[in-house]
């Protein structure tokens, strides 16, 4: 019934299918990659990078996020 496809459609509104959700590959983690799995990961680029300081410079950063979050700001890539 309607429950079923609102279900569906709740758990693909999640940064995986986000347009503002970007993949991100092993070389530009900021993350610890041996203590998370790169593949379930990403960047949120729905605002411009934050600016934070680093050991020895200042690197502008966009916000960690995992394929499985959602928010409030979700855009589907692709209409649902």
């Amino acid at each position: 019934g309607s429950s079923r496809t609102s279900g569906n459609r709740r758990r693909a509104m999640t940064c995986a299918s986000c347009i503002h959700f970007s993949a991100r590959a092993a070389s530009d983690a900021t993350i610890e990659p041996a203590k998370t799995d790169l593949s379930t990961v990403g960047v949120c680029r729905r605002y411009p990078p934050r600016m934070e300081p680093r050991t020895s410079f200042l690197a502008s950063v966009f916000p960690n996020v995992h394929r499985g979050n959602s928010c409030g700001e979700y855009d589907s890539a692709v209409p649902l």
